[in-house]
C-alpha cells in the first residue's frame, strides 16, 4: 500500500509552489508603469484566496530599489535590491539581483510571511503549465490559437477563417501548428481510455 502510483503515495510526495500563487516584482513592469521615476509609490494587492491585502512602497534608487511595507501599526520592514548589468549591442540591460542568490533576475518573488524576496529558482517555483499532461496542454494552446485568430466560439474546435489582413502563410502556419496539437490530443485521449479499459479489465 501507498506504494509508486497509488493515491497515497501521490498525497504525502511534496508539492511545488506555483508562479501564479505568488506575489511578484517585474522590473519591466515597474519602469513601464512609472514605479521607477523617482518617486515614491504605491502598489497595493487585494486580498485574495485567504490571503490578506498589502501594500508595499516602492522607493527608486540610483543602485536599487527600496521596497518597504508594514506588518504592525509601528513596525516597517525594508529590502533594498541592487541592480545588475549585462552588456548588449546597444549599451547595458539593467536586471535585479536576487537578495538569495545574487543572480540577475528581471522578476522577483515575494513572500507575505516573514516578507522575503527572492527569484523563481530560489523558491523552486514551477508553472502551472508544468503540471499538465501532454494531451491537456495541447488542447490549451490548439484553444489559444483558434482565440488569438478571433474565433466567436474558442471550445469549438474547428479552425476559424483567415482573417482579413493576415498573410496566407501564416494562416496556413497557424494551421499546421494547430492540428499537430489536435493530433497530440486525440492520441493522449486513445491512450487515456486505453488505459482506463486494461484497468476496469483487471478489476474485473
Amino acid at each position: 500500500m501507498g506504494g509508486f502510483g497509488s493515491g497515497s503515495y501521490v498525497r504525502l510526495m511534496p508539492r511545488h509552489a506555483r508562479v501564479e500563487e505568488m506575489r511578484r516584482f517585474d522590473l519591466t513592469d515597474l519602469r513601464r508603469r512609472g514605479y521607477l521615476s523617482g518617486d515614491v509609490r504605491l502598489m497595493k494587492w487585494t486580498a485574495r484566496a485567504g490571503r490578506p491585502a498589502v501594500a508595499v512602497g516602492i522607493v527608486a534608487l540610483e543602485s536599487g530599489v527600496l521596497f518597504l511595507w508594514r506588518t504592525a501599526p509601528n513596525a516597517w520592514h525594508r529590502i533594498e535590491v541592487g541592480y545588475c548589468f549585462s552588456q548588449t549591442s546597444f549599451g547595458f540591460k539593467r536586471w535585479f539581483c536576487c537578495p538569495r542568490c545574487h543572480q540577475r533576475a528581471r522578476v522577483l518573488h515575494w513572500q507575505d510571511h516573514p516578507g522575503q524576496m527572492a527569484c523563481r529558482k530560489c523558491y523552486d517555483l514551477r508553472y502551472s503549465s508544468q503540471s499538465e499532461e501532454p494531451r491537456w496542454r495541447a488542447d490549451r494552446r490548439a484553444y489559444e490559437l483558434r482565440s488569438r485568430l478571433g474565433s466567436p466560439d474558442p471550445a469549438n474546435q474547428e479552425f476559424p477563417t483567415k482573417p482579413p489582413k493576415m498573410r496566407r502563410c501564416t494562416y496556413e502556419a497557424l494551421r499546421a501548428q494547430h492540428d499537430e496539437f489536435r493530433q497530440i490530443w486525440a492520441q493522449g485521449m486513445c491512450d487515456a481510455l486505453s488505459a482506463m479499459n486494461r484497468r476496469a479489465h483487471y478489476l474485473r
